[in-house]
């Protein structure tokens, strides 16, 4: 199964979605992002490289 890491467009963070589906609820701000609008970050073939992924994105973030 396909993994994506998007941006949620109220509070602006970052989180993992699986591929194929329409929306995800983000679990910060509680806003319901499509996920065919949401900005994709970075894409994996599997959850630990997708949380890997949103780790790294979210260590670059916090060094800016």
């Amino acid at each position: 199964m396909a993994y994506m890491v998007i941006l949620c467009y109220r509070c602006g963070r970052a989180l993992i979605a699986k591929a194929g589906c329409k929306t995800r609820l983000c679990p910060y701000c509680g806003a319901r992002v499509a996920l065919e609008k949401a900005k994709k970050l970075a894409s994996a073939s599997s959850a630990d490289e997708a949380a890997e992924k949103l780790r790294a994105f979210n260590e670059r973030k916090r060094k800016r």
